[in-house]
């Protein structure tokens, strides 16, 4: 009787570990910041740097950092990551501030690939799909580096 006992204990206890190991990992996920695939530069409109900042109008970028996304007169933190199973992508909670407004965005990201073959070479460009209710945005991944000026 007492081994029967001690067994399920141990059966209790191995499970509640189990579970709470489990939740201390997902909670881990949940509080990483930007997965690092997503990060860099990324074009809204082109990934051509302009000669000098007066040749711009509105900020042509999407910087993204572990930390948050910075882009014209708006900039968001990284709240939540939740790893999705490939293609479908990774969901992301944001806290953004932009034009004296203050707002969460629940957003669906994944990356894609387009190739094209050009003479004897298959080139191909990244794209950042972010999607968010019914609005959807593809960015271009940019051979270029940021790097803030403590502005």
């Amino acid at each position: 009787m007492k081994i029967a006992f001690r067994l399920q204990i141990r059966r209790l206890l191995s499970g509640v570990i189990c579970v709470l190991m489990t939740i201390s990992f997902t909670s881990i996920a949940e509080a990483a910041g930007i997965p690092e695939k997503y990060q860099g530069v990324w074009g809204i409109s082109t990934c051509e740097l302009p000669k000098s900042e007066d040749e711009i109008g509105e900020f042509p970028f999407l910087i993204i950092s572990a930390v948050g996304i910075r882009a014209h007169e708006s900039s968001c933190e990284i709240h939540t990551v939740k790893q999705g199973k490939k293609p479908a992508g990774d969901t992301l909670t944001l806290k953004c501030v932009g034009e004296g407004e203050e707002w969460t965005s629940v957003e669906l990201w994944s990356l894609g690939t387009r190739t094209v073959g050009i003479h004897a070479f298959s080139l191909s460009e990244i794209t950042l799909t972010m999607q968010a209710d019914e609005q959807k945005s593809v960015y271009k991944k940019c051979a270029l580096m940021a790097k803030s000026r403590g502005q």
